[in-house]
């Protein structure tokens, strides 16, 4: 009769491909081989990690030999084929056949089912670390586990294993490492743990493990790290587990236990560094062994229902540093005493918030590091209980709330003078900011005046001509060359020519693009005064009123040219003095809502003037108006009468334009005066609203400047 397992392995030896007898191997035993090739096949190991036709001890990832058997076997981070995607089970029993096997490990290796019984029955007698962390494990532990005497680190953590806590899992006396955390086991702990006498790390956290404490916990006398965090256990914590003398690490939190903690918990010559016992319902107060850890790191004792007072006093031979101390949400009580200082001060974050303490608002921490203490009762201090909640709960300790005030000191003792510095250094802050105020405000108010006017003057304002020409560089428009300027007005032909100004000549001409524009030949020399004033107005933002700019030319040195748009019909006097004799030569009529437009465009452009700009600049053509208007407008055209002066582009430009001419300000030699063109004014008014078949007179016959 043949055996199952014996026929198992004659059937995989057969049926898994093996190397060529001319393939070199350092596996002696031809059935591991044949198990490598079997664990090769059901886990869908990809040819890049487990070549095949090689040797596995040299060339299959995560495979290590010794005297030519398989000692270790680390499947972390392998690649699997499609098939050992689809179908990632728990599939090893290749692994059988490697009996020499010390060491077994897969973190984050999908092996979904349960553990296999054989994995614990001595078929491995000479394995010493199995570790399935992350594996999706499901099922119970197996109880044969027990049975594998040679496991000295046992993790099967972060899985979905159920069930209970094998009590066989005391039978392994080399076991120093036992990690069951994040799983779905329940019942309760096995007192036979107890009898791990190597045991340095048991790890139970995360599961739903009910009832106590088991005292014989605290007979682990070689145990460093206790976790049973996160699960259901209730009762006390036994007083034996003050007797492990090596402990480093002891997490009790987010479980339901009760009662006062033991006064020999926290042992004076204990080595312990991490203490959490959060998330409970811990009562009374703590050890007084708590404030004599030397080497305590981390400290976490918040959500209970602790109380008590601090002590005086504290040992001064501690730990120079530390993360967190948390007493936070407890009911503790009284004065902070300076001596606490020198405690408190060893931590990088301190908690004592949601507790019932008194006194002054603590110096020496605030403002420093991470203190917390909002939600007592201390005095003149920020985000604290109500007065009412304060008595009552003193009322109901029998100790009275409110008495008399004790010296202000600092939490930190040594510094018994820290409140006189404190407040020696806010007078300081104080009279420096008031002084640096009292300073500043002179010159704030000094530069805001300035730029007051200078914002008004930067409206229309005049400045030098050296400045202007300085800063020619910001003009807006375009910058012509003097050789587009020529071709346009075909050499500033005579045929060209629209009229002679004496503060220059103006030509028509059409630009490159097809444009037709004006041009304004100014004689530098002649005219120094008049042309430094209208190209600073050019770099102004200028009222919508005044005919638009397009571009400059300063090349010549001894001519300057201005170029406007061409306003193709003509004088305001062409539509108030005669018809036209072609249709564009100027406008057909003039009803009276035209006749008003006209009025107030004009009456706008001179407010601009005389008000908005600084200094002042005064029009001295009252018949320099210059139409814009179409012939038919449509009443979608919105027939704006708009008044301009120079060439500043404008989207409204639909209408009438207006330009002043040689502007001045109010000191220069002028015939002209506000007073006289106010006088001016309203002839104009009267004539742009009278006959229009009147001829003009000589006034009007005169040759002022366009532009």
């Amino acid at each position: 009769m043949i055996y199952p397992a014996v026929f198992f392995s004659l059937l995989v030896f057969f049926a898994v491909p093996v190397p060529a007898d001319d393939v070199e191997v350092s596996i002696l035993s031809g059935e591991e081989l044949s198990g490598l090739y079997s664990l090769r096949f059901s886990l869908g190991i990809q040819y890049r990690d487990w070549p095949r036709n090689t040797d596995p001890c040299s060339n299959w990832t995560g495979v290590v030999c010794r005297s030519g058997r398989v000692v270790s076997l680390e499947l972390t981070g392998l690649h699997r084929n499609h098939f050992g995607l689809l179908r990632p089970q728990f599939a090893i029993d290749g692994v059988r056949n490697l009996t020499g096997l010390e060491r077994f490990v897969a973190t984050d290796f999908l092996l979904r089912g349960p553990i296999p019984d054989w994995l614990g029955s001595g078929v491995l007698p000479s394995l010493s670390i199995l570790v399935l962390k992350s594996a999706a494990v499901s099922g119970d532990i197996p109880y044969s586990l027990g049975l594998a005497v040679s496991l000295r680190v046992l993790t099967l953590s972060d899985n979905s294993i159920t069930g209970n806590i094998p009590p066989t899992l005391g039978d392994l006396p080399n076991l120093t490492s036992l990690d069951l955390s994040k799983n779905l086991l329940s019942s309760s702990i096995p007192p036979e743990l107890a009898s791990l006498q190597n045991l340095s790390y048991l790890n139970l956290s995360s599961n739903y493990i009910s009832g106590a404490i088991p005292p014989s916990i605290g007979m682990l006398a070689k145990l460093k790290t206790l976790s049973l965090a996160g699960n259901s256990l209730e009762g006390v914590v036994p007083d034996i587990l003050g007797n492990l003398s090596l402990l480093e690490s002891l997490d009790l939190s987010s479980n339901s236990l009760a009662d006062v903690l033991p006064e020999l918990l926290f042992n004076a010559a204990s080595l312990l560094r991490f203490v959490n016992l959060s998330g409970n319902y811990f009562d009374g107060p703590l050890p007084n062994s708590t404030w004599s850890l030397p080497y305590l790191e981390y400290f976490d004792v918040s959500s209970n229902n602790l109380t008590g007072s601090f002590p005086e006093s504290v040992p001064a031979n501690l730990n120079a540093s530390g993360e967190l101390f948390n007493m936070s949400a407890n009911s503790y009580y009284g004065l902070l005493p300076p001596g606490i200082g020198l405690f408190l001060q060893r931590f990088t974050a301190v908690d004592l918030s949601k507790n019932y303490l008194k006194g002054f608002e603590p110096l020496g921490t605030k403002g420093e590091k991470n203190f917390y203490y909002g939600f007592n009762c201390f005095r003149d201090a920020m985000k604290q209980r109500s007065s009412g909640d304060c008595e009552a709960f003193y009322k109901d300790i029998n100790i009275q709330f409110i008495e008399p005030d004790p010296p202000f000191q600092s939490l930190d003792s040594s510094q018994p003078n820290r409140k006189s510095i404190h407040s020696w250094i806010n007078i300081l802050i104080v009279v420096l900011v008031v002084s640096v105020i009292l300073i500043a405000i002179p010159p704030l108010v000094f530069l805001y005046w300035k730029r007051s006017r200078n914002q008004s003057s930067s409206q229309c304002g005049l400045v030098s001509s050296s400045k202007i020409l300085e800063s020619s560089q910001k003009i807006i428009g375009e910058s012509f060359s003097y050789q587009q300027l020529v071709q346009a007005t075909s050499d500033f032909s005579s045929r060209n020519l629209i009229k002679l100004g004496h503060s220059g000549n103006l030509y028509h001409g059409v630009s490159k693009d097809n444009i037709s524009i004006v041009v304004k030949k100014i004689d530098f020399h002649a005219e120094r005064d008049s042309y430094p004033v209208e190209l600073d107005l050019f770099s102004k933002d200028l009222n919508g009123r005044l005919v638009p700019f397009i571009g400059h030319c300063l090349e010549k040195e001894k001519e300057k040219f201005l170029i406007y748009k061409f306003m193709p019909h003509g004088d305001l006097s062409l539509a108030l003095f005669r018809a036209p004799r072609t249709e564009g030569e100027g406008l057909r009529s003039l009803d009276w809502i035209t006749r008003l437009k006209i009025a107030t465009g004009v009456a706008e452009a001179l407010c601009f003037l005389h008000h908005e700009c600084n200094p002042p600049l005064i029009h001295r053509a009252k018949g320099e108006v210059i139409s814009a208007l179409r012939s038919n407008p449509k009443p979608s055209d919105n027939k704006k009468t708009e008044t301009y002066r120079f060439r500043q582009p404008s989207l409204d430009a639909k209408a009438l334009d207006a330009k002043t001419l040689d502007a001045k300000p109010l000191d220069a030699k002028a015939h002209s005066t506000p007073k006289l063109l106010f006088h001016s004014t309203p002839k104009l008014l009267l004539l742009h609203s009278t006959s229009r078949d009147r001829k003009p007179s000589p006034a009007s016959s005169t040759t002022p400047d366009l532009i």
